[in-house]
């Protein structure tokens, strides 16, 4: 059973804030009860908001410190194609992402590209792809536990003509292979199945060849989020709409190929690149992109492990005689 110890807030603050670790949950308030008994500390984590006592037990102690240090969502590209102010004629996007990556691709049809449409970049070019973007960074099982792609449609409308296929790739530029495809699949009426959108995986290149599941009946709507996560850990990898961890309620009809083992697994694999594709966007579609983000999962330095056992030396020398 452990033991409490009393422990200095102030003394507390003053020694992690000499380590640098400035990631520590913040102090919101402080309060007691009528008779003035106890104090109680209100901590603000992201979302999440935990009141405990002035008196603290070591495992609290702990937790506190490791979640200033611990695994964090890292951005390594996002595009969020804002009006440019210096574009000529005025009106169209900012094709350079936020960490200053231009996307190329996306304009490469003219200006008339890459107009903004409500706040979000309306694609008008025709079939064509990219070749890879470098990211400037090499997302490996020895950086991350995951690395997410993801994309936000603001509306679209794919009634006309062909079907639109579009498509984001995490990308190996060095062997120019496809680790991870995340198509966007408008499908016209076939069979006994209706118009609908679906997620695809792209084939022998890709984490699977088939259908993810049905994003939803018809081809028109928004705003949309989707995307893929491919998970180091597990050498797993899950196609979503919402967030990473949404459940199947987010789907028109999710297919048991949305998850699985990636074929060869991830443990020898870089990943420094994405590339985009677009097929049949046929004239009278609307197809206005919102945003895509890459990002990753880090994992936590090797001086957690250190900074904890500092925690613990901490309490035990305020620990109550």
């Amino acid at each position: 059973m452990l033991g409490v110890f009393d422990l200095d807030i102030d003394f507390y603050w003053r020694f992690f804030a000499n380590w640098g670790l400035w990631k520590l949950p913040v102090l919101k308030s402080v309060s007691d009860n009528e008779s003035h008994q106890f104090a109680f500390l209100t901590f603000a984590f992201p979302g999440i908001d935990i009141m405990i006592q002035k008196t603290l037990s070591i495992a609290i102690c702990i937790v506190l410190v490791a979640a200033s240090v611990g695994s964090a969502d890292i951005t390594i590209q996002e595009w969020n194609f804002n009006d440019n102010p210096n574009s000529a004629p005025p009106g169209q996007a900012n094709l350079n992402s936020d960490q200053g990556l231009f996307a190329q691709f996306f304009n490469a049809g003219g200006a008339a590209d890459n107009v903004l449409f409500d706040g979000a970049f309306n694609v008008t070019r025709g079939d064509g792809f990219s070749g890879d973007r470098p990211f400037g960074l090499s997302v490996n099982s020895a950086i991350a536990n995951s690395i997410t792609i993801s994309v936000t449609l603001a509306d679209f409308d794919l009634t006309n003509g062909n079907e639109l296929l579009f498509m984001t790739s995490l990308r190996n530029d060095a062997t120019n292979t496809n680790v991870g495809a995340l198509r966007f699949d408008a499908q016209a009426a076939s069979g006994t199945f209706g118009d609908r959108i679906r997620l695809t995986g792209v084939g022998s290149n890709g984490p699977f060849s088939g259908v993810a599941g049905v994003v939803q009946n018809g081809t028109s709507g928004g705003p949309v989020t989707y995307g893929l996560t491919l998970d180091f850990t597990d050498d797993s990898y899950t196609y979503w709409v919402g967030t990473p961890t949404s459940d199947g309620s987010t789907w028109q009809n999710r297919f048991n190929g949305h998850t699985g083992t990636v074929s060869g697994g991830l443990q020898n694999i870089d990943i420094d690149a994405v590339q985009w594709a677009i097929q049949s966007h046929s004239a009278g579609n609307t197809f206005n992109i919102d945003q895509i983000r890459i990002s990753y999962d880090a994992i936590p330095e090797p001086a957690t492990a250190s900074v904890l056992g500092l925690a613990s030396l901490v309490v035990l020398a305020r620990r109550r005689k």
